[in-house]
């Protein structure tokens, strides 16, 4: 709504009436002044406002304005005289080529272009998907004459707007001109010219021209330009930058009529797309101002205000960090732009780029590779490419995470127990540049316990047999692990001692065909299992041959059952060792080696030689740096069944054959351990073997005295070389003496079995025995009285505990 006010005389009368028409509509009639009235304006378009004046003789006069009414519009209205957009009001032939572009403004300021030769081309979708208007720079234009300066213009105000990319290759550019009659009266904008911006708003040589340097970067490249004038002052922006001008001395003279010229002016043809043109009779506010160039730029995606540099802080980590070699380190950057975007952010170590992260959150994992002081930074690069460094952090990183140390105290590895058995896990652990934070104890991979603190133990339930195994992991305070294991073998019943029984062979555990043996397995939990592919160098099985049982039966020749890459530390220990065997040797057979471990050194070995020259040769080490003892071969050796025992417990040798003891020297080298060898029964190094074998085991310990008793006495009963005799309890109670007494009667002595409880028996045949009655020993020594005639019949008497 706009307020219309007129002001209406008469020279030789007086006013006596005054209407005011919108279009030709009366708005209002008015008899004296004020003449004012409210224009509401409905409609978009030109629109005309008549006053109407009328004397007291009836003469009438009248006064016309227009005003354009736009409806919704990006851009300010008032004031705009042309405005040609690319993406509207284009008349283009099939041949893609321009005839007319309509001007947007309400002013019907449209150029065209006739002639065919001199049309410019559609350029579609060039500039963030719009299009534009190509000009050759040779002689494309558009243009329309009787444009009257008053309709376009005005003589010291005005603002021109372009939306252009130039060609290199165009010497001479103008964008846009108005050419009175006489070319010293004109605008032109000129955006080349011998590398200059020229403007010319008047007469060029009366001070009607204003020049700058061409903007770095302006070739070949789209660009809002922006010229205003505002009185003398003139301003020239390109994108967000402003050209330094000087100022105009004299004014355009806008009442004449004079060509509107799009793309050229008389020989100073533009080369280069046009998208956009907004021209203003007026000096632009700068909001207003603001206004345009920002519709302009974000339609096109260009750049029109100065950019703000990005702001960047590295937030992670925190400067003083202290961090490990082989660690990985999270780097994280806050980074925003108030004017646009940040397209990526780059992390640096001094000068070495770390990496890049192009999203938000800005971050990355960082391997810590080099020792020493890390200065930290990182780079914030904005949409329109500024940089921003943060401020530093310092890192230090220290020489690599050394592993906690794990020592399993107990068990030993490889120890052997019975199923039943609980044994106590203890462990040490330490790290040497840290603190251990937790220990956790495993039995076959399920957890027993977990600690946090010293002392590192549990208690471990074996309850199945076979190989178990218990572990031991540390973890540190930086997270590294470490662990250790060890491997216990839990035996169900066994008659022999199991703990470091590594080799056990008898004759129920023969793989045989026809006779012959092809496999001998171990019978004990570590595999150590014997064999012989070829049939030639097979023995024999002897069946039912020793108090009923196998044995396997050895030529003498070649026959030999083996195991390649046995372990050392498998199989034996340095200066510690017992080996059992039941063997009957062939006297015929001279040089003989019931069992060997073979290294690839030959003079690094065991091998236990029954006969050599007549000798008992036994070798646990270098043969030649101390390590074999031997002694005469025993009387009744040959062709006779005996159980040999051979013992090292350090470097003393003990040899016995049955019962007897044989004399041995001593040893003087160790065998050497940390190496894997061949594993032979029956023959070692062509001495072979001739005989039976009917049973072996192998300990990598000195076996105590009970022990060796133990194994003994299991291989005596089983072979038949002694009787099994149950051993007497020596705590038992026993009738130690009987003692006549007075009337009839007579009495027993029962010593034993202090504080328990025993019962008399007797016996008419030593057949069946009756319980008489039970009495409490509390002192150890007990007298039982009997009647002597009542019991004469009962010949024979005893006790047992209760």
């Amino acid at each position: 709504t706009l307020k219309v006010s007129a002001s209406a005389t008469d020279s030789d009368g007086t006013v006596v009436s005054v209407e005011i028409s919108a279009d030709g509509e009366s708005l209002a009639k008015r008899s004296e002044a004020p003449y004012e009235a409210d224009w509401h304006l409905a409609k978009a378009g030109l629109q005309t406002m008549t006053v109407r004046a009328t004397d007291n003789d009836g003469a009438t006069s009248e006064a016309s304005v227009s005003v354009a009414v736009y409806g919704d519009s990006p851009v300010p209205v008032d004031g705009l005289r042309l405005w040609l957009d690319a993406g509207e009001e284009l008349t283009v032939s099939d041949a893609g080529v321009v005839s007319a572009w309509g001007d947007r403004s309400l002013f019907g300021h449209d150029v065209s272009q006739a002639e065919l030769g001199l049309q410019p081309a559609l350029a579609i979708d060039t500039l963030n998907g719009k299009a534009a208007v190509l000009f050759d720079g040779a002689d494309d234009n558009l243009s329309r004459a009787d444009v009257a300066g008053t309709s376009l213009l005005s003589s010291d105000a005005v603002s021109v707007y372009a939306v252009v990319r130039q060609s290199k290759k165009s010497a001479a550019n103008t964008v846009l001109a108005w050419e009175a009659p006489n070319y010293k009266n004109h605008l032109a904008l000129l955006t080349s010219y011998n590398d200059q911006f020229l403007v010319d708003h008047g007469s060029a040589t009366e001070g009607g021209r204003v020049s700058a340097a061409q903007p770095e970067g302006w070739d070949d490249a789209w660009h809002v330009l922006e010229f205003v004038r505002g009185g003398n002052t003139a301003t020239v922006n390109v994108d967000s930058d402003t050209l330094e001008l000087g100022e105009f001395g004299s004014a355009l003279n806008a009442d004449v009529s004079g060509t509107l010229s799009v793309g050229a002016s008389p020989g100073l043809a533009f080369g280069g797309e046009i998208a956009e043109v907004l021209v203003y009779n007026r000096a632009l506010t700068k909001p207003e101002q603001d206004g345009v160039k920002g519709y302009l730029g974000a339609r096109y995606g260009l750049f029109v205000t100065a950019n703000q540099a990005p702001t960047v802080t590295l937030s992670a980590p925190a400067s003083g960090t202290v961090i490990k070699q082989g660690k990985s380190l999270a780097l994280r950057a806050d980074a925003a732009d108030a004017d646009g975007s940040v397209v990526k952010v780059l992390f640096f170590s001094g000068a070495t780029t770390l990496g890049v992260d192009e999203t938000a959150p800005y971050e990355m994992e960082w391997a810590v590779a080099t020792e020493g002081e890390h200065l930290l930074t990182a780079v914030a690069v904005d949409n329109r490419g500024a940089e921003t460094i943060s401020e530093v952090v310092s890192v230090t990183v220290l020489p690599p995470n050394t592993v906690p140390e794990v020592v399993i105290n107990s068990p030993n590895a490889g120890l052997g127990v019975s199923v039943g058995a609980t044994l106590k896990v203890s462990a040490s652990a330490t790290d040497s540049d840290g603190t251990v934070v937790s220990v956790e104890i495993l039995a076959n991979g399920e957890s027993l316990a977990k600690r946090s603190e010293a002392p590192f133990e549990v208690d471990w339930m074996l309850a199945k047999e076979g190989l178990q195994t218990v572990t031991v992991r540390a973890t540190d305070n930086d997270g590294a692990t470490s662990e250790a294991t060890v491997t216990v073998a839990v035996y169900g019943d066994s008659p022999v001692p199991v703990d470091g029984l590594r080799l056990w062979l008898d004759g129920s555990s023969v793989t045989q065909e026809g006779g012959k043996v092809s496999a001998w397995a171990d019978r004990s939990l570590f595999g150590h299992d014997v064999s012989q592919a070829d049939e030639d160098l097979q023995p024999t099985l002897a069946a039912d041959l020793l108090n009923g049982l196998a044995a396997v039966l050895f030529d003498g020749e070649n026959d030999v059952l083996a195991r390649a890459a046995v372990a050392g530390e498998a199989l034996l220990s340095p200066d510690a060792v017992s080996v059992y065997a039941v063997v009957r040797q062939k006297w015929q057979s001279k040089m003989n080696t019931v069992l060997a471990w073979e290294a690839p050194n030959y003079k690094n070995h065991l091998a236990l030689l029954t006969s050599y020259n007549n000798q008992f040769l036994i070798d646990y080490g270098n043969v030649s740096e101390g390590g074999r003892v031997s002694a005469a071969q025993p009387e009744g050796w040959d062709d006779a069944w005996h159980v040999l025992e051979f013992m090292r417990e350090g470097n003393t040798a003990t040899v016995n054959v049955d019962s007897d003891a044989l004399e041995l020297g001593e040893f003087g080298a160790a065998l050497k351990m940390d190496v894997s060898g061949t594993l032979l029964v029956g023959e070692a190094a062509t001495l072979a073997f001739g005989g039976e074998i009917a049973e072996v085991l192998i300990y990598n310990r000195a076996l105590g005295v009970g022990e060796r008793e133990s194994v003994s006495q299991y291989l005596g009963v089983k072979y038949g070389f002694i009787e099994d005799v149950t051993p007497v309890d020596p705590n038992a109670p026993t009738l130690s003496a009987v003692q006549l007494a007075a009337d009839d009667k007579f009495r027993f002595l029962v010593t034993g079995d202090k504080g328990g409880k025993v019962v008399l028996q007797f016996s008419e045949n030593l057949d069946k025995w009756t319980d008489m009655q039970t009495y409490t020993n509390e002192s150890g020594q007990l007298w039982i009285n009997l009647n002597r005639g009542a019991d004469a019949g009962r010949l024979f008497f005893r006790v047992r505990a209760e």
